[in-house]
Formats: structure tokens, C-alpha cells, sequence
């Protein structure tokens, strides 16, 4: 489905929505390419036309809106919040609104981001809708990419974890984060890598490597010791994140799946990505 030497950077791409640091990070970087690139956003929307974006100011689940904002695009790129996803259905929502705004459009491509270990029948909420949003994906009228990753290493979540109470067995539990410029790499080599088949489905997996491994506590930790800001969510503001967080960011998925990392030649272990962790 994917030929890397596919090149077509006269239609836009269309990142949405954009409402995290990994979204608007995206788009710089698409931006950078030289393409043209469009946003669907509700807030810092006058930074995103200074960059070069062209905005539209719909909501992420709005099929008609989102459909209008893809005339003449050739790549959605579907960035949802996911830890931090106000509900289960909210998010499967969004993400039908996307994948049926894009086939009404003629969209040549979407692209999800998911997380590591995401199935139907996967033990906790996050992952078994997401499941449930990759087998929509699978079965559109277009060719569609997800990108499992593991704990990405978000401005937004280290600002939750620092100022929300977890409980010690969250604290203890072992993962290994991601830098975020590492992810927006891969979803930005993805793009460019623009082939001309007209259906197929493909799964890439991205999942931290092993020398980044240490209790999530030993993070949250540093993170608030550097004096960074802190948000308190109770259970109803994120219900999805404690049982997440309790999931395996680790392990490989079970599925044979394709390496991001080995596909698109970025190194998450890279000394300036690596920075970002450890920051």
C-alpha cells in the first residue's frame, strides 16, 4: 500500500484535530516539508495561520464540517486525545466522524494514531474501543494506517501526572516513554511516503526501547521536582487514563504488526529526541 519513493505534495494534508503539543508539533513539521497543510482546531487558532496553516474551526465530530475542511485533501492525519479523552464514546465518535468525512471527501488516505496492545477484546476501556476504531478504519472505503505507540511523552500528560494522585501500583508500574518529536517524525515521514493504491489497511507499531524503562513514578517525580506545571483531573474529567496507564506499554503487540521505527528510519533513541525525555 505504502511505496516510499510515492511523492504527490501538491494536495494538502490535514492533521486533526489540533488540540495537543503533538498535534501543533505536526503541523510545524508538515509545514516545514513545504506542503500545504490544514488543521482542524478550537484554539490557538491565530498561531496556526501565522505558521502557514490553513484552520478550520469545526469540531473533530462533525462529519459535515470535517468533510468540507478535506475537499482536495490526500492525507488525514487523525491525532485524537487519548489518555486524555473526556469518554470512550466521545473519542468513537470523533474517530467515525473522521473516517466517514474522509470517504465523502475522496480523502486518498487516513492515518490514527492508537496505542500499543489496542483490540476488541482487549481487558480495559482504552484499548478495546480503540480496537473497535481500528476495525473502522480497516473496513473504509480508503487506504487507512495506524500507528500503535507506546507512552508518549506529552506536555499535556506530564502536567496530569504531576498534579493528579496516583496510587502505588501505577507509580510502580514500568514504562518506557517516548519523545514526542520521535512520533511526529513518524507520522510526518508517513505523509510524504504518499502512494497511489486505492484501498489496504496497514498496521505499524512504535514502541519505546528498552534503555528508556523505569517506574512511571520515578518520572512524575523528576517532572515535578523541575517545577513543571501541574493539573489535577478527577476520575470524571479522564476517566480512561488509570486503567490505561495499567495496561502493557511495553510488550509487542500479539498481531503481527510493521516497526514505525524500521520503516521510516527514525531513531527514538536518538541523542536530540532522547533529550526530550529526560527534560
Amino acid at each position: 500500500m505504502i511505496e516510499r519513493a510515492s511523492y504527490d505534495r501538491h494536495m494538502p494534508v490535514l492533521v486533526t484535530p489540533v488540540a495537543s503539543d503533538l498535534s501543533r508539533r505536526l503541523v510545524d513539521r508538515l509545514l516545514d516539508e513545504g506542503g500545504q497543510v490544514r488543521a482542524v482546531a478550537r484554539d490557538h487558532i491565530a498561531e496556526l495561520r501565522a505558521a502557514g496553516a490553513m484552520v478550520a474551526t469545526a469540531d473533530p465530530d462533525d462529519p459535515g464540517r470535517l468533510e468540507a475542511a478535506m475537499t482536495q485533501v490526500h492525507t488525514v492525519v487523525h491525532v485524537p486525545d487519548l489518555l486524555l479523552a473526556r469518554s470512550a464514546q466521545a473519542l468513537e465518535h470523533e474517530a467515525g466522524a473522521v473516517v466517514a468525512a474522509a470517504e465523502g471527501a475522496g480523502v486518498r488516505r487516513v492515518i490514527l494514531r492508537s496505542v500499543v496492545g489496542a483490540r476488541e477484546d482487549a481487558a480495559e476501556p482504552l484499548r478495546r474501543l480503540l480496537g473497535r476504531v481500528e476495525r473502522r478504519f480497516a473496513e473504509a472505503g480508503l487506504p487507512t494506517i495506524v500507528v500503535r505507540t507506546g507512552m508518549v511523552d506529552e506536555v499535556e500528560l506530564r502536567a496530569v501526572l504531576s498534579g493528579t494522585p496516583l496510587p502505588p501500583d501505577l507509580r510502580e508500574r514500568s514504562v518506557g516513554l517516548i519523545p514526542v518529536a520521535a512520533i511526529v517524525e513518524v507520522l510526518a515521514r508517513l505523509d510524504a511516503a504518499r502512494s497511489t493504491a486505492e484501498q489496504g489497511h496497514v498496521v505499524f507499531t512504535a514502541t519505546a526501547a528498552p534503555i528508556t524503562v523505569r517506574p512511571l513514578g520515578d518520572s512524575v517525580s523528576t517532572w515535578a521536582a523541575a517545577g513543571r506545571a501541574a493539573v489535577y483531573l478527577d476520575a470524571t474529567s479522564a476517566p480512561l487514563l488509570h486503567a490505561a496507564l495499567a495496561g502493557d506499554w511495553i510488550a509487542p503487540d500479539g498481531e503481527a504488526t510493521l516497526d514505525a521505527w524500521g520503516f521510516t528510519g527514525v531513531d527514538p533513541c536518538g541523542a536530540e529526541l532522547a533529550a526530550e525525555v529526560d527534560s
